[in-house]
C-alpha cells in the first residue's frame, strides 16, 4: 500500500469533514458531545486553524482520502523553541492497523527535519502504543518519553530529532 502525504488548505472541504470524525473519536477521552446541528463543536478546529503556524495535511491511500494531519512548530507542553509538532492526527477506521498511519508519520517527520514532539492525552492508550511504536522504530529507540501534566493538559510526550538528509 502506498501513501501519499500533501499539504492541504486550511478551508478544504475534505479536511474540514474529517474533523468531524477525529473529533467523534476524541469523544471518548474527552467527553464531547454533538450539537443541536448534529456536528461536534469546531472551537478546536476554528483554534488550530487560525494558528498560522499549523500545517494541514490530507492522507491518501491509492487516491482514496484516509486521513489527515496538523504539523505545528512550537510546543505547547515543552519549554522547548523551534519544535515541531503534531497537533492532530487521524486515519479513517477502515485503513487503520495496515501501517499506513505509520508511513504517514515517517513521511511528516522526514518533510521537517528537526526536533519533534509527539503529545498523546494521557486516556488515549491506543495513541500513545501507537506513538511509541512509530516513534521508537523511527528513531531506532532515540528518543526521550515524558509524562506531561498542568492544569490544561496531562498525557504522554515523545521528544525525538529527525537528522537532516545529506545532500
Amino acid at each position: 500500500m502506498q501513501i501519499a502525504v500533501l499539504p492541504a488548505e486550511k478551508s478544504h472541504s475534505l479536511l474540514l469533514r474529517l474533523m468531524q470524525f477525529y473529533l467523534y473519536d476524541l469523544s471518548e477521552h474527552e467527553l464531547a458531545d454533538i450539537g443541536p446541528d448534529g456536528h461536534f463543536a469546531d472551537g478546536a478546529l476554528r483554534a488550530w486553524l487560525a494558528e498560522p503556524s499549523n500545517q494541514p495535511f490530507l492522507f491518501y491511500n491509492a487516491g482514496q482520502p484516509i486521513g489527515f494531519a496538523f504539523v505545528g512548530c512550537n510546543s505547547h507542553q515543552l519549554p522547548v523553541p523551534d519544535i515541531y509538532t503534531i497537533s492532530a492526527f487521524f486515519i479513517l477506521r477502515r485503513y487503520r492497523r495496515q501501517g499506513l498511519g505509520r508511513k504517514a508519520a515517517y513521511q511528516l517527520f522526514e518533510r521537517f527535519p528537526g526536533r519533534w514532539e509527539i503529545a498523546t492525552l494521557g486516556a488515549n492508550t491506543q495513541a500513545i502504543s501507537f506513538w511509541r511504536s512509530v516513534v521508537d522504530t523511527f528513531t531506532n529507540g532515540l528518543y526521550d518519553e515524558i509524562w506531561h501534566q498542568d492544569n490544561q493538559w496531562r498525557g504522554s510526550v515523545q521528544v525525538f530529532t529527525v537528522p537532516k538528509k545529506e545532500a
